[in-house]
């Protein structure tokens, strides 16, 4: 991704939610995008989808897949490549998932139709695509409905449809928010190992800088839909330049500081149409000056 820009309408004007955004995710790497919400980092993974909302678009800049940049001939590369070439998961897979259909058809549809397989292939992949990532008695549970599956379960059968045909990247939009810390934990070892064995790169969007420390190697900072800081993980979390990623970082409860308050960071992100064009996040702490110190590196 080179110089994203992506506008939004609101109410008949025009407004930069996206601007001049770049990062690059790897084969078989991780590269986590973060930030509050608000921030554009959904926006900016949807962009690479071509499902951007109807009230946006893309303006500026260029993704390049595989040679191809997938903004070029009007957004029609971008469907070329979806499900084989790059896969999404999303946060909620009560809404992703067809309710009335049976879970082990939703995960074998893409690649049944690119190999044309029978209706047993199909069935046989499905429950194969179920063990890899994890859901025990795949055989029993490929017929199953989304509604008798457990909030982890229908998780698990959601990346399994994503990753069926095998692709290169994986774009994960927050997909562990709605689970618990321990089906979190074992989710994201899931991908983990799937990013080894399909020597995938995996595009990961969070707020939660404690998900990304486990899963990624790289990590890029957004605020107000500008990016703010980008480099390794280990340095972004250990020496970040940027006062946003310290009140970021200040603001994570830590299991090591026992007793330790919380700081939160002070203030609101503004909304799109009340931001001027160089908003920023020093801007915001002088609008919204609390009687707490604002200094993260003096707390």
């Amino acid at each position: 991704m080179q110089g994203l820009n992506v506008d939004v309408v609101i109410q008949g004007r025009e407004y930069a939610a996206l601007k001049d955004v770049s990062f690059s995710v790897e084969r078989g790497q991780a590269h986590g995008l973060v930030g509050e919400s608000g921030s554009g980092k959904s926006l900016a993974l949807r962009s690479l989808m071509g499902l951007l909302p109807s009230n946006a678009r893309v303006t500026g800049g260029s993704a390049t897949f595989k040679g191809a940049d997938l903004f070029a001939n009007r957004g029609r590369n971008i469907r070329k490549i979806r499900g084989a070439g790059i896969s999404m998961v999303f946060q909620e897979p009560a809404v992703a998932l067809n309710p009335i259909a049976r879970v082990g058809t939703q995960i074998s549809d893409g690649i049944a139709q690119q190999k044309k397989m029978s209706r047993k292939e199909a069935r046989d992949y499905a429950v194969h695509m179920m063990g890899l990532v994890g859901i025990p008695s795949p055989e029993l549970r490929v017929d199953a409905y989304p509604f008798q599956l457990s909030g982890g379960m229908r998780q698990r059968v959601m990346i399994a449809a994503s990753v069926a045909c095998q692709p290169d990247l994986i774009l994960c939009d927050e997909p562990t928010t709605a689970l618990d810390v321990t089906v979190q934990a074992q989710i994201l070892a899931l991908f983990n190992g799937l990013k080894e064995e399909l020597n995938a790169g995996i595009l990961y969007v969070t707020h939660d800088l404690a998900v990304v420390s486990e899963l990624c190697s790289t990590i890029s900072v957004l605020y107000a839909g500008r990016l703010v800081e980008s480099g390794s993980a280990a340095r972004v979390l250990g020496d970040p330049q940027e006062e946003y990623t310290r009140a970021l970082l200040a603001a994570t409860p830590r299991i090591d500081e026992p007793g330790q308050r919380l700081r939160p960071i002070p203030g609101t992100t503004l909304a799109l149409r009340d931001r001027p064009a160089d908003y920023s996040f020093a801007m915001r702490i002088a609008e919204h000056a609390l009687d707490t110190p604002t200094n993260f590196e003096e707390q």
